[in-house]
């Protein structure tokens, strides 16, 4: 007769784990043989122990699809079954008659699926979940303007056919009085915002795909800083409970040019962002402007040198072609490579006008931060109240954050900066911060 040992050992390669667990169990309720003959000892607990957990985890998660039906066992696992039982005795359980394989499993992927589906609506925009979108509410004006709109764009209309339909409201907005021409129609980049960006809430493509196809409109919408601001309220009312949506929304509104860098700055230290503004997802926004500002005056920078660079050359190696023999001649720069200089003028005026709007991204953020510091102070030094409280160091070391991610840029405007908002008069706290920040410069 074959040991137990021996019939474990001797299991073809397709032996399942229920029936590494019967064995071991059958194991354990014999005597295992060492070999000697006549000695015998028991099958240590502990080796028991750790065989089951291993066999226990092979059977939920690397067993056939064949376990999760509601049906009978196998048969092999019926005969395993009756060989622990006939090794442990009448009256006693099989300990895989314990473990309900099919149920567990099932269980345990279906908490996995619901979990998924749970963490899914967490991190994908649902409309009807994530998004609050004006729309449902039936008495705003312009409710049926925006029905319209619904209509059409469902029906896959063009841009223009879109602003012709907001032609129909009117003028006078939400005041009822007649707009001057500085001014916009904040109940018409509501009424598009919101309409559009409601439809397209299915999903992050959607969201691109329509304010990529409505990108005119946007433009003729946003031709002001304050109408930009008005955009971005929308999308702040539109997916305030999503705010990886409003952060990669934002960032795309920035990549099509429909918001300008200083519009999304100002936005951020406004009012209404108030109970924002100690969030995570704001800081975000704020420095993915910054660098988006950055990246494009670098770009302009090096688009600017290897054009005069090429300009240089071009007009060297004319020079050089007349005096070389014609042996030693090298090929000269063509017409086409060398740049004319109308357009190296141009280049010059895109990156001053770069550098202006990124003096301006900065002086923004750091004249925001001072007010919103200074208020604090004052209203702390009227109540008698100490000042350094948890949202004051927060808000300096934000302040400190923007000072060293940013320092290479900055620090081109520091003289600026010294002259214009941090003067001497300002409070010793806020102005301690800048004065550290130019010493580690010095």
């Amino acid at each position: 007769m074959t040991s137990p040992s021996m019939r474990l050992v001797e299991q073809p390669a397709h032996i399942t784990a229920l029936e590494i667990l019967g064995e071991i169990c059958l194991l354990a309720s014999l005597k295992f043989n060492c070999g000697t003959g006549h000695q015998l000892m028991p099958f240590h607990p502990i080796v028991v122990l750790i065989a089951f957990q291993f066999t226990l985890s092979s059977l939920l998660f690397v067993e056939g699809k064949d376990r999760i039906s509601d049906g009978p066992p196998p048969e092999r696992e019926r005969e395993v079954a009756r060989t622990q039982q006939q090794a442990l005795g009448p009256g006693s359980r099989p300990l895989c008659s314990l473990l309900p394989v099919g149920s567990t499993r099932r269980r345990t992927e279906r908490n996995a699926t619901a979990n998924w589906r749970k963490r899914k609506c967490q991190l994908l925009p649902a409309a009807a979940a994530a998004s609050k979108s004006l729309l449902e509410i039936t008495n705003l004006p312009g409710i049926t303007v925006a029905l319209q709109l619904v209509s059409a764009i469902r029906q896959k209309c063009t841009p223009e056919e879109v602003v012709n339909i907001l032609k129909e409201i009117p003028n006078t907005g939400y005041s009822g009085e007649e707009m001057s021409d500085g001014s916009f129609n904040a109940l018409k980049i509501d009424v598009f915002v919101q309409t559009l960006l409601n439809l397209g809430s299915k999903s992050f493509s959607h969201s691109f795909a329509a304010i990529s196809k409505f990108h005119s409109v946007f433009r003729a919408l946003a031709e002001t800083e304050e109408a930009q601001i008005c955009i971005l309220h929308n999308i702040f009312e539109l997916w305030s409970s999503h705010q990886q949506m409003m952060v990669v929304l934002i960032d795309k509104l920035l990549k099509l040019q429909i918001v300008d860098c200083s519009a999304v700055a100002t936005w951020i230290f406004s009012k209404e962002m108030t109970g924002e503004f100690t969030k995570m997802y704001l800081w975000e926004i704020l420095h993915l402007t910054i660098k988006k500002m950055n990246k494009h005056v670098i770009k302009l920078n090096t688009e600017l040198s290897e054009a005069k660079e090429k300009l240089s050359k071009a007009d060297s190696s004319s020079s050089d072609t007349d005096e070389d023999t014609p042996h030693k001649r090298k090929k000269p720069i063509t017409h086409a490579d060398k740049p004319s200089e109308e357009v190296v003028e141009r280049m010059e005026e895109k990156l001053e006008a770069a550098n202006v709007n990124q003096k301006r991204l900065f002086l923004i953020v750091f004249q925001r931060f001072i007010m919103i510091l200074s208020e604090h102070l004052l209203r702390s030094d009227t109540d008698g109240r100490d000042p350094d409280t948890d949202w004051y160091r927060w808000t300096i070391g934000r302040l400190q954050q923007v000072f060293l991610m940013h320092h290479e840029q900055v620090q081109k405007y520091s003289s600026t900066l010294e002259t214009l908002l941090f003067t001497s008069d300002l409070d010793s706290h806020i102005l301690e911060v800048f004065q550290q920040f130019v010493a580690l410069r010095a």
